[in-house]
């Protein structure tokens, strides 16, 4: 009898495991091959938005949970002057997970409005090849439609490889550790940008600068997530670059235009997060960034 109660637990045991397990592009989602030209007319494509491991205990920056396995892998070719951009719409609270081709992982909850995230990626080097994703949730699963589309990358992208952000360049630094940001913590900066994104090989879009206009030294994270807000008289958007090397990008979730973004797990905090302001269009204008930490 102990014994065929340790193997039931052993299966319990496993069957936890599995279902919990992190998203790995070690996984194969459905296979999907297309070229930059075939993906000019949007494809579509009926999914369940999937909840699993929570990424906040996978050391991957971004919010919910999602499945091991990816929904989709892509195999994508001809991707050279073409950006892609994915989309959701769902009947929950949806999120979107990204592994490039070059390995990067990209996060979205709310870009796409009404909850549902959306994620425009550029760059060869993150587009041809094998591209994972994952369509997660912050709640229960439910019925999703996915979008694949390519969009003509900005002829002006080549001539701003030199203004592209890069985490080589440091903003006015700061010591802080998540006690002390439970308290919300308010900076003022400009945001501007002095080139456009496309062709950087990075998540978003709009106007950004090289050098970040702010560099935090975190520390003592374990336990939160960190809570990023803009308050602005533009069209702002957000850039983060976390202490794992996770790029962010978010655009409008903060409302009137200004972005917000959420960082989970201590690999992504304990260390030095980078934050760019930009603009959509590239003005400028005053900014409030507010750092806030939470316990759930």
């Amino acid at each position: 009898m102990l014994r065929v109660l340790l193997s039931a637990y052993a299966v319990l045991f496993v069957s936890v495991v599995t279902a919990t397990a992190c998203p790995t592009f070690a996984k194969s989602g459905t296979y999907l091959n297309f070229t930059g030209d075939q993906l000019y007319s949007p494809q579509s494509y009926s999914t369940i938005a999937t909840g699993g491991a929570m990424l906040s205990s996978c050391g991957i920056s971004g919010a919910g949970s999602v499945s091991a396995s990816p929904q989709y892998t892509l195999n994508l070719s001809g991707m050279q002057g073409y950006d892609l951009e994915i989309q959701v719409n769902s009947s929950c609270d949806a999120t979107l997970l990204v592994n490039s081709a070059n390995g990067i992982w990209y996060f979205d909850d709310d870009s796409n409005g009404n909850l549902d995230p959306m994620l425009r990626m550029s760059g060869s080097d993150a587009l041809n090849g094998q591209v994972d994703v994952w369509v997660g949730t912050l709640g229960s699963n439910c019925s999703a439609t996915i979008e694949f589309e390519t969009w003509t990358a900005s002829t002006a992208a080549p001539s701003n490889s030199g203004n592209c952000p890069t985490i080589g360049l440091t903003g006015p630094s700061y010591d802080l550790n998540g006690p002390q940001l439970y308290s919300p913590t308010n900076f003022s900066a400009s945001a501007y940008g002095s080139g456009e994104i496309s062709g950087c090989g990075l998540p978003g879009h709009g106007w950004f600068t090289p050098a970040p206009q702010f560099s935090f030294n975190l520390s003592q994270m374990q336990g939160y997530r960190l809570e990023l807000q803009v308050n602005a008289s533009c069209d702002t958007v957000m850039l983060v670059n976390t202490a794992d090397g996770t790029w962010l990008f978010d655009d409008d979730s903060n409302g009137n235009l200004d972005p917000l973004i959420n960082v989970y797990g201590p690999s992504a905090l304990n260390g030095r997060v980078d934050v760019w302001l930009g603009t959509y269009n590239g003005q400028s204008c005053p900014a409030n960034l507010e750092l806030e930490t939470w316990t759930n």
